[in-house]
């Protein structure tokens, strides 16, 4: 017990959006399709949906497999 750390940062996806160098979304899958496309469309941040934060900052980069852009295995 004495590793564990006894303290903490907490940091909203706002904070996460404003301070980033650089934002990374990996989408691998089939399933991710549909967040594939949302992504694509997305222009600002929806608290909504917090993986949209990838949009609001300044070096978002999002990264798709083939399944996960075509919507197929």
């Amino acid at each position: 017990m004495g590793e564990v750390p006894t303290h903490g940062v907490t940091m909203g996806i706002a904070t996460m959006a404003d301070l980033a160098h650089r934002a990374v979304l990996l989408l691998p899958g089939a399933e991710k399709a549909a967040a594939f496309r949302r992504v694509r469309r997305c222009r600002d941040y929806d608290p909504e949906w917090p993986s949209s934060v990838v949009a609001a900052c300044a070096d978002g980069v999002v990264y798709a497999d083939v399944s996960a852009a075509h919507g197929r295995d």
